[in-house]
Formats: C-alpha cells, structure tokens, sequence
C-alpha cells in the first residue's frame, strides 16, 4: 500500500519519509506525481485515473463503473463510510485497477487500509503531522499483514472439481426452486456450480436425460432456492436470487472445464425441496436446497449422473471448495464463514 501526500491546498513543503507520490494541480515535483484536473487523474508513471466524489448510491455506482477501465480510482466523499470503499475494493480485486483513498480524520486510516482485509491500495493524507503518522503506521501493519494472503491472481485459477461426502439427505420443506433456462445447450457431463456456501459448491446436472415421464429439457438446470450461490463465468457468485435473462453463468464440465453460458428465462414455481448436507473429508462443509425430483441430478464421484431422490449417505459427489468468502457476489481475501 502507498502513501499519497495531498499537496493541491497547500503550499510548498518538504516531503516526508515513507510518501510514495505527491498529489498536485502542477508539475512542480521530482518525485512521483499524480495531476488532478477536473476529475482526471495523470500519474506521473503513465497511469490513467479518475476522481470520484461518493455522496450517494449513484455516485457509487459511477465508480464501480470505472472498474476495469482505468488504472486508479481516486475515491472522497462528504460523510466517510466504509460500505463504498468496501464495495470498490471487493470489485476491483478482479481487475488491474486500483484504488486510493482520501482520508481526513487519523482513524480513519485502518479502516480504509483494511477494507475487506485487502484495503485500498494507497491512502492520500493532506500534510498534517497526525494524519501522515496513522497512515504510515496503517501501511506498516499492511505490509505484514499482506504475507499472510494469497496474491489477487491466485483466485483466479482453473476450477478444480473434488469429490464431496454426503452427510445427510433430508426433507427440506417446501420453498421457491428456480429453473435456469439457456440459449445454449449443456452436453451429458455438464451442469452448474450451487452451494448454499461460497467456499462449497457442487455440480447439478443439466436435463440433458429424458425420465420415464419427462422429456429431457438439454437448455435447463433445475439449480435449487432462490438463497443459493450459482458461479458465474466471470469468477462471481450470484444468489439465484439475483438472476436475470442475459447473465452469463460458468457451465462446467465434471472435468473441469468451463465455458459461457447465457440465460433466457428463470422459471419459479413452489415445490418440495430436499436439504443435502457435504462434506469433503476434512475442514470444508456445505449444503443444498434442490427440488425433490427424479430429474434434478447430481454427478456421482465416477462422473455419472445420480438423481436427487436416489441419493444416499454413502454416495460422493462432484463439487468445489474455496477458501475465499464473497462480498456482494465478488469473490474475496478475506474471512468469511457460512454455515
């Protein structure tokens, strides 16, 4: 994490130890600069930017906006909260943009640098002694802390499909269970990813097998409630809750490899629904809502499709396990438990 000393009201001063850039209206400095003119952002190194002011949703929704398209975000706002700055951070954690942070109040300093446990990726302090001091220090307990995560990059490795343990088969009352219908049609090995948990997921079948009174539907997945994480092609979790016509889901195979797949329309409708508990063996467990249906199927561990209603607590089935909890559907560094 650097330190941004904010120089645009000020006059000339000697910079201190441990400031990475200076932020001015000029180029009156040798050192790293970062030019601010009117909601653009220069860096001295080549990079690109933009200055936004978070005072409401839409302004927030503005900045998400630039994710991916520009090298900084400079995020202020009137009222500091840490809600914004955690959902920047969360959605930029999947790109190379970054972000830096204007603060004015020393206490602030930990909570910018700390959002999510990742944090902000600069912090821009105007040149008074407290505030330089709580951020030098915020960035000192950053650099340790940082050993102890994964880099950004290593989220985004290929989907590993595991095997899960089942650990118990019950009524799971009666809910809302959504049909994900797509423009694309699924092979006989693939499905999608569902888990009540980000960190468990397993492999539901699509409807590519007719039943003795059903026709297959090889456009469908019967993926469960509406709670449920679904993975996204873009490494992202959705509640199925979230979906609409024109997102873009991860279709896996039990091999592993992903491709698109688009949605046209969600089907909800009440129905019975079986709760099923996992396991994979060691510290990892999960658990499903899925309609209690001979036609929702799940991948046993040889790969071969197993029916929901024929399952038993001496099955395995095909999953995922992550360490990385999400944070509005992104996926992140920090710690977060389900159960």
């Amino acid at each position: 994490m650097e330190i941004w000393l904010d120089l645009r009201n000020h006059e000339s001063v000697d910079i201190p130890n441990g400031i990475n850039r200076v932020v001015t209206k000029d180029a009156s400095y040798n050192q790293s600069t970062v030019y601010v003119r009117n909601g653009h952002v220069e860096l001295s190194t080549n990079e690109q930017g933009v200055l936004v002011h978070i005072t409401s949703k839409q302004e927030q929704d503005k900045a998400l906006s630039f994710v991916g398209l520009v090298d900084w975000i400079l995020l202020s706002g009137e009222d500091w909260t840490m809600i914004p700055f955690e959902n920047l951070v969360a959605a930029c954690q999947h790109s190379h943009t970054k972000i830096a942070a204007f603060i004015d109040q020393p206490q602030q300093a930990n909570g910018a640098a700390f959002a999510l446990q990742t944090g902000v990726d600069a912090l821009i302090v105007a040149p008074f002694n407290e505030l330089i001091e709580a951020a030098l220090i915020a960035k000192s307990i950053r650099f340790e802390h940082d050993d102890s995560l994964k880099s950004k990059e290593e989220i985004k490795q290929d989907i590993h499909i595991q095997e899960f343990y089942l650990k118990s088969v019950e009524s799971g009352g009666v809910g809302e269970r959504y049909c994900l219908d797509f423009t694309t049609l699924f092979n006989h090995h693939e499905g999608v990813f569902i888990g009540s948990s980000a960190k468990s997921m397993v492999l539901i079948k699509a409807e590519t097998a007719p039943s003795d009174f059903v026709p297959s539907r090889p456009f469908r997945v019967n993926a469960g409630s509406p709670h449920s994480y679904i993975h996204m092609f873009d490494g992202a979790m959705k509640y199925l809750s979230e979906l609409t016509s024109g997102d873009i889901v991860a279709i896996v195979a039990t091999n592993g490899q992903t491709r698109p797949g688009t949605i046209g329309r969600i089907k909800i409708e009440r129905r019975p629904l079986l709760h099923i508990k996992f396991h994979d063996g060691k510290n990892n467990e999960g658990h499903i809502f899925i309609q209690q249906a001979e036609t929702v199927r799940l991948f046993a561990n040889d790969g071969k499709p197993i029916s929901a209603t024929h399952l038993k607590i001496t099955d395995k089935v095909l999953g995922k396990t992550s360490q990385h909890g999400t944070h509005i559907g992104n996926i992140v560094l920090s710690d977060v438990e389900e159960k």
